[in-house]
């Protein structure tokens, strides 16, 4: 280019071009544009993961005490032999899965538990309840959860 030419080159309008494309995802990314949309479902998984794990103390919690399952209200059984900690549910920050929890012995030994209140209402958009586990069966939600049957009558 000559001294008396106006504008910018190729080469010059390029490097701006990418530098402003850079400086926009920069922010796009501080603002968790990118972000948003995942993290809840994120979070859903790892209270599923969650309570699988604690489906499986349990299962082996059943095993060394001739087939039953804690007491309800007493799912603290399977710390610290069978769990190290109670898991927390990562959208909660707390342990939600102690609250839902209950057993029955009649007519089978059953379990039943979950994440419990609202604490996943972004994932699902209608406040349904956690991830939910009966005698190992995993659901999204307690809605979904079959009845436990009812005690079949004696033979005669």
């Amino acid at each position: 280019m000559t001294s008396c030419e106006k504008g910018l080159t190729f080469w010059e309008l390029l490097v701006l071009l990418i530098l402003a494309a850079g400086a926009a995802l920069f922010v796009m990314d501080r603002l968790n544009i990118f972000h948003q949309s995942r993290r809840p479902s994120g979070q859903f998984t790892a209270c599923q993961i969650n309570v699988k794990n604690l489906s499986t103390a349990l299962e082996i919690y059943s095993m060394d005490n001739d087939g039953h399952y804690p007491p309800t209200g007493r799912l603290v059984l399977v710390t610290p032999i069978y769990l190290k900690t109670m898991p927390k549910c990562p959208t909660a920050g707390s342990s939600t899965y102690l609250l839902e929890y209950r057993s029955t012995m009649h007519p089978r030994d059953s379990y039943s538990f979950g994440c419990s209140g609202i604490n996943h209402e972004n994932m699902t958009g209608r406040g349904e309840s956690g991830p939910w586990c009966q005698d190992g069966m995993l659901y999204k939600s307690k809605d979904q959860v079959p009845p436990i049957p009812a005690p079949s009558p004696p033979l005669p």
